[in-house]
């Protein structure tokens, strides 16, 4: 992690990241939900935590291989190998059907990759606002089961993070939560 401040140069490439998210968002996105303010929420959290602008630019670009038709090659194309790979390390297998297999594989995949664990864990944060929408217990249990899951598989590489301590008090909240939803 770096100072907050970035240059000139780097806010430019965080620009550059904004501006390609929104044109291929407004090109074509099968995501219901507000899929632009969720990638700025996830972005906008690391930066003001101070991480690198690589790291900044795949937390705003991080769910368009899922959501949209963007390809890895368009990404690394304009953003470099560093950038997409985190993205393409951010991105669910959907070859694989069984959801808890799709997440467990993504985690255990990007474990050893300290930045895409420092984004997966701001993503999960800004997700769990929508967690009370959840149809029933069972899927709710579901979003938590993935929750906990990722807090064991990351904790070596980030337990010491500043998101790491966020992401534990908001599943806190989360499981106080879970006996009033669904009474």
């Amino acid at each position: 992690m770096n100072s907050s401040y970035k240059s000139y140069e780097e806010n430019q490439r965080i620009d550059k990241s904004i501006k390609f998210l929104v044109e291929k968002v407004k090109e074509h996105c099968h995501n219901k939900k507000p899929l632009l303010s969720h990638c700025f929420r996830v972005a906008f959290r690391l930066d003001s935590l101070g991480y690198k602008t690589e790291i900044v630019q795949a937390a705003l670009l991080h769910d368009l291989l899922e959501d949209t038709n963007t390809s890895i090659g368009e990404i690394e194309k304009n953003f470099g190998k560093k950038v997409a790979t985190l993205v393409k390390l951010m991105t669910f297998n959907v070859a694989t059907k069984d959801r808890i297999e799709q997440y467990r594989e993504n985690f255990i995949n990007m474990k050893n990759n300290k930045s895409s664990l420092v984004i997966r864990a701001a993503d999960l944060i800004e997700n769990s606002y929508y967690y009370d929408k959840a149809p029933d217990l069972i899927s709710y249990r579901y979003l938590l089961d993935k929750y906990s899951y990722f807090l064991s598989v990351s904790k070596i590489k980030i337990q010491k993070e500043i998101i790491y301590k966020d992401l534990i008090y908001r599943f806190n909240i989360l499981k106080k939560n879970e006996n009033n939803l669904y009474k």
